[in-house]
C-alpha cells in the first residue's frame, strides 16, 4: 500500500508533504481534465483549487506576477473573443491555460528532487520502465 505523506521538513505544509505520485497523479488528471473540459464554470471551480492548493503550499506570488498573469490570461481571451465571436468559448481557453500551467509546476514547487528520487526507489517497477522518465521530469521541473 501506498503512503499518501512521505517524510517531509517539520516546517513542511500538508501539500508538501504528501507522497510525490499523489501530487504527480493531480497534476496529471488536472491536466488531462483541463484539455478534455469545455465548461467555462467548471474550468473557473479547477482554476480556483489550484489557486487555493498553491496557497495552501505558501507558494507566493508578487503583485507583479499576479498582474502579468491575469494580463496575459486577458490578452488569450481577448484573441480568442475576436476569432469566434463566443465569450463562452473565449472564455473557455485561458481558463484551461490557466489550469494546465499550475499543474504540473506545483508538484516541482512542492518536491525535492531527493523526495522523488527516493519515492522511485522504493516502486516496484523495473528501472528501465519508469525511473528514467520521472527522474528526468523531477530533477528538470526543479531546477527550471
Amino acid at each position: 500500500m501506498l503512503n499518501v505523506f512521505a517524510n517531509g521538513p517539520v516546517n513542511a505544509t500538508v501539500i508538501h508533504r504528501l507522497h510525490p505520485f499523489s501530487k504527480m497523479g493531480v497534476g496529471i488528471l488536472f491536466s488531462i481534465l483541463a484539455l478534455c473540459i469545455e465548461n467555462p464554470c467548471a474550468l473557473a471551480v479547477m482554476l480556483g483549487y489550484m489557486v487555493l492548493v498553491l496557497c495552501m503550499a505558501r507558494i507566493r506570488l508578487t503583485t507583479k506576477q499576479w498582474t502579468m498573469i491575469a494580463l496575459f490570461l486577458t490578452v488569450i481571451f481577448v484573441l480568442d473573443f475576436l476569432a469566434s465571436q463566443s465569450s463562452v468559448h473565449a472564455a473557455t481557453y485561458p481558463l484551461r491555460f490557466g489550469v494546465f500551467l499550475t499543474a504540473m509546476p506545483i508538484l516541482a514547487a512542492t518536491t525535492a528532487p531527493q523526495q522523488m528520487t527516493r519515492a522511485l526507489s522504493r516502486t516496484p517497477l523495473p528501472r528501465r520502465c519508469g525511473h528514467g522518465p520521472f527522474t528526468g521530469v523531477a530533477v528538470f521541473s526543479a531546477h527550471g
